[in-house]
């Protein structure tokens, strides 16, 4: 409710954007779990499926028409709604028509599906891969892996019922290659699966909070002994070559632990700070005056007027630089980072603002922001809101169109695996 009044507030104080600020689409939907995004129709456009907090699928065109929905059973949906909601949108057979994975009940029983993206009409379905009904949904996710040379058409699924939790890899037939099973209590391994190549060989590694497996679900690490209560996981992560050896570190922000930075092939801590109960995380060159990148993080508190967040800046080595702004602000945002400008420069939002080179922000948007990729295929990249039943893309105004190629690991790293986590 408070940030429902805050939202008003800010709708009254009459907000204007920075005029370098264009909008560029204005979407009506409904509210969501999560919005993904793929080229189903072969238009070259960008699509966008939009999964509830019941797990109902709603699938629109880039002109924002709806292609179809699926309905989900009102049994359960509650237990449902607690998480983001699982699903993807890749072409896994590269016809130009991209696929939609996510979550359905057929006949009483739970289904993995792949639907056709233009119809919902299933292609593939296996069971989902979790202990049978009844059962409660903590961290179900989906993400695309590229697990053999060429192409990536390897699909992974995380599911944490509690107990038990399974991360199952399958095939672009929806054969099942491998499963790792765990039991552990709810939230062990936070919330996401982050398929991500480690060590520069073509193939991903698979890192789910304290565990890195293979492409062959064998474990390459587990570092489990040094946080081993399940309130102690990695809510989000970021991969990034903060030292400079060429190789990428694994950051996170690690519940009440605070923000930590990993060896992300051998799993060893390689700093360590508090920041609040840290959640989102993000790292690059940003502030003015510094020869080495930074990391940021978004240290949630809990408050009896609810969630509040706010920035804790450190060096490559862990040291706090400031925080951001001096009180939190409402909420649990996301950061997002992309060519805003086209310029070929990374520029970093968070909330409502883009980041200064000060370490403070400047707001851009009246809307929190959500994701950022090539959403218009103009060569910069682009901010997309979410707020409730609004979806919005904005854009910097005085771009100059190039062409860039946008291959299918851009497509697979940039906009189908992501995840606010």
């Amino acid at each position: 409710m408070i940030q429902v009044v805050l939202y008003l507030i800010l709708l009254l104080q009459d907000f204007h954007p920075p005029d370098e600020v264009q909008l560029l689409k204005d979407y009506k939907i409904p509210n969501p779990s999560i919005v993904k995004f793929g080229d189903v129709d072969g238009d070259g456009k960008p699509d966008f499926l939009l999964i509830g907090t019941d797990y109902s699928a709603y699938m629109y065109n880039n002109a924002g028409a709806e292609l179809w929905r699926w309905q989900a059973p009102t049994e359960g949906a509650r237990l449902r709604g607690e998480f983001e909601a699982p699903g993807s949108i890749w072409d896994f057979d590269q016809d130009g028509y991209a696929e939609v994975i996510h979550w359905r009940i057929i006949d009483g029983q739970e289904w993995l599906v792949m639907a056709d993206g233009r119809t919902g009409r299933v292609k593939r379905k296996v069971l989902w891969p979790t202990t049978p009904l009844p059962h409660v949904y903590n961290n179900f996710r989906t993400a695309i892996a590229h697990f053999h040379p060429g192409y990536a058409d390897s699909l992974l699924v995380f599911t944490d019922s509690g107990g038990s939790i399974n991360i199952t890899a399958f095939d672009r037939e929806f054969h099942q290659i491998w499963q790792h099973k765990e039991l552990r209590k709810k939230d062990y391994f936070g919330h996401y699966i982050y398929p991500v190549d480690l060590n520069g060989d073509g193939i991903d590694e698979v890192v789910v909070s304290h565990l890195c497996l293979d492409a062959k679900g064998k474990v390459i690490w587990q570092n489990d002994r040094m946080f081993d209560d399940n309130h102690d996981h990695m809510d989000a992560m970021e991969f990034f070559d903060i030292n400079g050896d060429g190789k990428l570190e694994l950051l996170t922000g690690q519940s009440d632990i605070g923000a930590l930075a990993y060896n992300a092939m051998t799993g060893e801590m390689l700093w360590h700070n508090l920041a609040d109960h840290t959640q989102q995380i993000t790292a690059g060159y940003i502030l003015k005056g510094m020869t080495t990148p930074q990391v940021v993080v978004n240290a949630r508190t809990y408050r009896q007027r609810g969630l509040g967040a706010q920035l804790y800046w450190f060096d490559n080595k862990g040291n706090l630089l400031s925080k951001w702004p001096a009180a939190p602000i409402p909420g649990n945002p996301n950061f997002v980072r992309g060519d805003w400008y086209g310029d070929g420069k990374k520029t970093f939002f968070w909330y409502r603002y883009k980041l200064l080179d000060d370490g403070t922000g400047a707001q851009f948007f009246a809307e929190p922001v959500y994701h950022m990729f090539d959403f218009l295929g103009n060569g910069a990249e682009q901010v997309i809101t979410q707020d409730r039943n609004v979806l919005r893309v904005y854009g910097f105004k005085n771009v100059v169109p190039k062409t860039v190629k946008r291959d299918s690991e851009y497509v697979r790293n940039s906009i189908a695996n992501h995840t606010h986590y």
